[in-house]
């Protein structure tokens, strides 16, 4: 009589699993390699940054309007089995900036650095837009209310893994991008008179 061997079991490395796809798990929170957080090569081993691909923040800018929802997208490009990213967005000083909002492809959770709660978004599936060897995640963004905050430091950390349950030959890559305070924006009819209205 043969000897079954019984499946493998998920490799649970500093909160991150191993047998299963990339994307259908929410990564650890505080990983984006920002603010002195470690990056994904605490789960996924490996030199950041190093492979000849690439992760961008688009749709942020120079200057960022206080309360204004703006459209980001985390694009990772590489040409691996499925990616995945998480980005923050703090103040200068390290505590949170504004906030994002959930969606079908990305979640929104909190954790915590160097003493300060940070909001994170991370991949929620795998529905994101995919062209040849880019994966791109959209998540909207409010900005703070006003401008006593200063500049905004958005961080993300991106990851193409090859899901072969292990945790090497995976490439792991991160970026910044900063936005300065701008004016706020009042609308037409935002001004009334005090007595009349």
């Amino acid at each position: 009589m043969g000897i079954v061997k019984p499946a493998p079991l998920p490799v649970l490395v500093l909160g991150c699993l191993f047998s299963l796809p990339l994307a259908a798990n929410s990564p650890p929170f505080s990983f984006t390699g920002g603010f002195s957080e470690p990056n994904c090569t605490q789960c996924h081993t490996g030199t950041v940054n190093s492979a000849g691909g690439s992760v961008t923040i688009v749709g942020t800018s120079a200057v960022y309007t206080p309360g204004s929802i703006i459209a980001i997208q985390v694009q990772i490009t590489d040409s691996a089995a499925s990616w995945g990213f998480e980005l923050s967005a703090r103040f200068t000083n390290g505590s949170q900036a504004g906030s994002f909002t959930p969606s079908s492809t990305v979640s929104v959770g909190t954790g915590s650095w160097d003493a300060f709660p940070v909001q994170y978004a991370t991949q929620a599936g795998t529905s994101a837009a995919h062209t040849g060897s880019s994966f791109t995640f959209t998540v909207n963004w409010t900005a703070p209310p006003d401008a006593t905050g200063g500049e905004i430091v958005f961080d993300a950390a991106g990851v193409a893994a090859n899901n072969d349950g292990a945790t090497t030959g995976d490439h792991t890559y991160t970026t910044e991008a900063r936005s300065a305070p701008g004016a706020p924006v009042v609308n037409a009819d935002g001004v009334v008179s005090a007595a009349s209205y």
